[in-house]
Formats: structure tokens, sequence, C-alpha cells
């Protein structure tokens, strides 16, 4: 009896190009680029040193330079500054975080 399988290798962490918004106001709507062949999901994090909330998106597109949009309600922190930052998983487990912002 033969059996043929195939296996995926992928050794290679997610990269990160940049995420959005850069500094200053935030209106609830986050962005980031990156490069991926085998996205699993992306997950925002968001909030102050009291509250860190987060977003998870598992409809991102794969692929070379890829932007994925995400949209909170940021009305918990009116008038007061937060920190966010990404991190993205591939489906064998590799990961990568974007800087806090």
């Amino acid at each position: 009896m033969f059996i043929d399988r195939q296996f995926l290798v992928d050794s290679k962490k997610p990269q990160i190009h940049k995420a959005e918004p850069r500094n200053g106001f935030a209106s609830g709507l986050f962005e980031i680029q990156y490069t991926e062949e085998n996205l699993k999901n992306i997950t925002l994090y968001y909030g102050n040193t009291s509250l860190i909330n987060k977003s998870v998106s598992q409809n991102c597109p794969s692929g070379e330079k890829q932007i994925c949009s995400f949209g909170v309600n940021l009305s918990s922190f009116n008038d007061q500054t937060i920190k966010y930052w990404f991190k993205i998983f591939d489906k064998a487990g590799n990961f990568a975080n974007s800087s806090v912002k």
C-alpha cells in the first residue's frame, strides 16, 4: 500500500510593514500592513494601563503587503491616552508583534 502525503513547511515569521494610526488622534480605525502567505489571524490589542481590549480577525487576506483594517469603539477611552499593537499568527504557529504605539 502506498500513501502520498504532502506537508506545508512554513518557517518564516509574518512581516509587519506598518501600522496606523502612527500617532495623535485615534478615531477607532486601525490598520496594519503585513506580508504572510499562510495567515491564521490578526489580533489588535488596545487600551490603557487599566484596561486592554482585543479584537481578532480571521478574515484578513494572505499574501504580500496586504492590509487589514479594524474598526473598534473607543468611547470608553474618551480624552485618554491609549496604546495599541497587533499580533499576527500564521497557520504554522509563527507570530510577530508590532511595536506598541
